[in-house]
């Protein structure tokens, strides 16, 4: 929205910004506009990635925030993790910060940011500040009198901002917007407010919003036949989902919901299963289609399927209860299913990630066979209305009943009877009459001319041997299932609940432990399968809950038939010591995370960092800025690294073979480059000469000295 609001209001500076905003954009007439451009202002407007942390490396004038609830935790962890990532994000704006206050998890980012950070920050919100709270010096800015007007969709809202942010007095703007939703009301709060804050007059930015049709596959219309709209949406957050029916609750009023969903990642299918199954709740029909798995593979989530989601919605209420959703691997099947159940007046939304272009074509195709088995029906509707008069030939008037459906569109029988050929319709009363006697006859008469007596069928001992031969069917049908069953029943028993396969403690072996992460850590997890057949023993389930123990870097599960199970795993070295007292260090990996407490042991070959606090320490940047950097060091470096000093983020500094070498590293930015450049000066005699500090906090420019 923003870069709508500047495109096509921007004077000046702001004029023809770039953007790169990840989607497309639908344009006038249908038009779909790319989501990059290149342009000649003064301003970028650029989506930030958090899905992998790469928008750590942003720093822009204004940062916006719209929400931080728990995603992508494939890579970050834990919802903690996510979270501490916005919060650094924030921290890197060097103007404002605008945040949607309505999100819970903003919320908990605003509190956590710095007070000079959270003094330059702008909260929109459809709530109060008493309802709020405390916004940590945070401005907050009103969304009021928000409605949508049905069947348009059109949403209305007023912003109230308050004097001293965009001018002396405080003001109230109303704005009007295309696109549906509430969500779009707090999207387009944030882009005005940006807009005003880069220096175009608020009620110009607000005007500008109003022709903004919303991004590709954002509530998009497909089309409508027969009375059924087809709606494409990409949401893929439960958050999204929950949001998409709101806005379709409000849009279409009197209409039946019907969504087929295709989830996007196992992960996320994971992770929020039950999350997903109370936003589709607010539907009233449902297909789980196959998931897209995008980076992801399913033999690394075998137990996730359409099933997780469907399994969790059992645990809900709704209405109607039963059969309103149901899981269909195939989407091109699930789109036949969803249009037989359609009824005029029902909204189809299909929702699934941008990335699958299968995924339109199935939204195309909806329609294509709406319209199809539109035709059908029309083709089969019998009309019972008026009579119909003809001419018989003899010249009198007769009446009958039309048969055809062509007769409600105006058209007499005679214009039926043609059409009828072509389509393989018959009207009996053009049928010409036979002599049935004669028929009989030719049909009764043997080969010399002479009457015989037609074979005569007893249909009542036809009709017993029938019933004979169906009982007896009906027997062997049911005594091969008892057979079917009987068998199964015993190989259930035999692999699922028989002692033959079930898993005792003592069969669990653990591979490739070591000091720092002990065998029992390990056993203690995988013998929480113990007692289970071992083809119920979940591996995923068990190398999930290994991975996350502090040290592990990948972990394996393998079943050795008939009753064990071996688990390996690869146990990393830490990437520094934390030293408090001359006997009693820490140890901790690459990510911060405390993996034991050792006292006398030898830990050469470790960097040792001092510390005061061990928990206040892995809190502060310059120790997760040091760890970073110490992780990523070959061996022969870390083996004669004596000292580690990190005062700052910013001066992260190592000391070699007690003093020898001083290399100061700055941050963990540019760390491949830093790595060669020191590689380059330390070795080459030529280079480093009589010198002993080496300063590669800025790698194109290292000082020698």
């Amino acid at each position: 929205m923003l870069a709508h609001i500047l495109v096509n209001a921007g004077e000046g500076e702001l004029a023809d910004p770039s953007y790169a905003i990840g989607g497309s954009i639908q344009g006038k007439d249908g038009a779909i506009l790319d989501g990059g451009h290149a342009g000649k202002g003064n301003v970028l407007v650029a989506e930030a990635d958090e899905s992998d942390g790469s928008f750590a490396k942003y720093h822009p004038q204004i940062a916006i925030i719209t929400n931080s609830e728990a995603d992508h935790l494939d890579h970050y962890g834990t919802q903690d993790n996510y979270r501490a990532a916005f919060v650094d994000h924030a921290g890197h704006a060097t103007k404002a910060v605008i945040m949607c206050g309505d999100d819970e998890g903003n919320l908990a980012v605003l509190h956590a940011l710095d007070a000079t950070v959270a003094g330059r920050t702008i909260v929109y919100s459809t709530r109060n500040a008493a309802e709020l709270g405390d916004l940590n010096g945070a401005t907050l800015v009103r969304i009021e009198s928000e409605s949508e007007t049905a069947e348009s969709g059109a949403e209305h809202f007023t912003l109230h901002i308050p004097g001293g942010l965009i001018g002396e007095e405080e003001r109230r703007i109303a704005v009007t917007l295309t696109v549906p939703g509430i969500h779009n009301a707090r999207n387009a709060s944030a882009a005005i407010i940006a807009a005003a804050l880069l220096g175009m007059d608020v009620e110009r930015a607000s005007a500008a919003v109003t022709s903004f049709l919303g991004a590709a596959r954002r509530f998009q219309v497909r089309g409508t036949v027969s009375q059924v709209t087809v709606v494409d949406d990409y949401a893929h957050h439960p958050t999204e989902i929950a949001a998409l029916l709101d806005a379709a609750r409000r849009r279409y009023p009197q209409s039946k919901i019907r969504v087929i969903f295709q989830p996007h990642l196992f992960s996320r299918t994971r992770f929020f299963s039950s999350e997903f199954a109370q936003a589709l709740a607010k539907a009233d029909d449902v297909i789980v289609t196959g998931i897209f798995p995008a980076r992801e593979k399913q033999e690394d989530f075998p137990d996730v399927t359409p099933a997780t989601i469907v399994d969790e919605t059992l645990k809900l209420e709704h209405e109607p209860a039963k059969d309103w959703i149901r899981g269909v691997e195939d989407m091109h099947t699930a789109a036949q299913m969803m249009v037989m159940r359609a009824h005029h007046g029902d909204v189809i939304f299909t929702v699934a990630p941008a990335t699958s272009r299968r995924w339109t074509r199935s939204s195309c195709m909806l329609l294509k066979r709406i319209v199809g088995i539109a035709r059908l029906m029309a083709r089969r509707v019998i009309s019972s209305g008026k009579d119909v008069q003809e001419t018989d030939q003899s010249g009198g008037r007769r009446s009958g009943r039309s048969i055809s459906s062509e007769h409600a569109e105006g058209r007499s029988i005679e214009g039926y009877a043609d059409r009828s050929k072509a389509e393989g319709f018959v009207d009996a009363r053009r049928l010409q009459s036979e002599d049935l006697v004669s028929k009989t006859l030719q049909e009764t008469t043997g080969t010399i001319g002479i009457m015989t007596r037609p074979k005569v069928v007893d249909f009542g001992e036809r009709l017993k041997e029938r019933r004979q031969a169906g009982a007896r069917a009906i027997v062997l049908r049911v005594l091969i299932g008892l057979v079917v069953a009987v068998v199964l029943g015993a190989v259930v028993w035999l692999f699922l609940f028989s002692s033959v396969f079930r898993l005792e403690p003592g069969n669990i072996s653990v591979v490739g432990a070591n000091e720092w992460v002990s065998e029992s850590q390990v056993l203690d997890i995988a013998r929480q399968q113990s007692g289970k057949s071992l083809f119920l023993v979940s591996d995923g389930a068990v190398e999930k809950q290994i991975k996350a123990i502090p040290g592990v870097t990948s972990a394996k599960s393998k079943k050795q038939l008939p009753n064990s199970l071996e688990v390996t795993i690869k146990a990393q070295k830490p990437a520094a010591m934390l030293k408090t007292s001359e006997d009693h260090m820490t140890a901790v990996d690459s990510k911060g995370r405390v993996l034991n407490s050792v006292s006398g042991v030898s830990v050469e070959g470790i960097p040792v960092i001092e510390v005061q606090n061990v928990d206040a320490s892995l809190s502060r940047r310059p120790i997760k800025e040091a760890l970073k950097i110490l992780s990523s060091l070959p061996e022969s470096m870390r083996n004669s690294i004596t000292k580690v000093t990190a005062a700052t983020q910013d001066s992260i500094t190592t000391e070699l073979n007690g003093g020898d070498r001083v290399i100061v590293w700055g941050d963990s930015s540019d760390l491949k480059l830093k790595k060669a450049v020191v590689d380059k000066i330390v070795n080459d005699p030529n280079v480093i000469g009589d010198k002993h500090n080496v300063d590669v906090s800025a790698p194109l420019r290292p000082i020698i000295k």
